[in-house]
């Protein structure tokens, strides 16, 4: 009944309404980023350019690291349009961060070395854990809230007719 009957469509609107009218709601419980992750061997070719790369924001640099790092780098993550959790990239690092908060309120990119290979992370924009979530961080779950919302009151208005009924019918008896 539910699968016939529901609209599954969600506009655009409907969910940025909801959104804007349920911001508390959206109070993010960890530290997301917009980043760049570069993982290189040390002996790699332009490892110097890539380093001197991986800190800008001009659009040229960025196509020039992209074509540079998808040929040297032995994994290249570019999340400057998406947010990620901090925890994610954290994993990528093989070394401990006592206090990441520390590291992207002073200096937002960093660059370490192993035996074997350097790892370059750049972090373009943050949003601490306890500040509200942007809304494209959250619009997959604001779509299902809504879906679910619709689910409800669609088997509250299947009961209510479907107790209506039997009431007009007289199908049941109050004891």
């Amino acid at each position: 009944y539910i699968n016939q009957k529901m609209d599954t469509s969600v506009n655009y609107d409907e969910l940025e309404s909801y959104y804007n009218s349920h911001k508390s709601n959206f109070v993010l419980d960890e530290t997301i980023v917009k980043a760049l992750y570069i993982k290189l061997r040390r002996e790699a070719p332009q490892v110097d350019k890539i380093k001197e790369l991986y800190k800008s924001t001009n659009d040229d640099d960025i196509r020039q690291l992209d074509n540079l790092a998808y040929q040297s780098s032995t994994k290249y993550d570019y999340f400057g349009d998406k947010w990620i959790s901090l925890s994610f990239i954290l994993r990528e690092i093989p070394f401990p961060i006592d206090d990441p908060e520390d590291l992207l309120s002073k200096q937002r990119s960093d660059d370490m070395e192993d035996g074997d290979f350097v790892y370059l992370v750049s972090f373009r924009e943050v949003l601490f854990k306890g500040s509200i979530a942007p809304y494209d961080y959250v619009i997959d779950g604001i779509k299902e809230i809504v879906l679910n919302t619709r689910k409800q009151n669609l088997i509250q208005s299947l009961e209510q007719n479907l107790y209506n009924k039997a009431q007009d019918n007289m199908d049941f008896q109050k004891y």
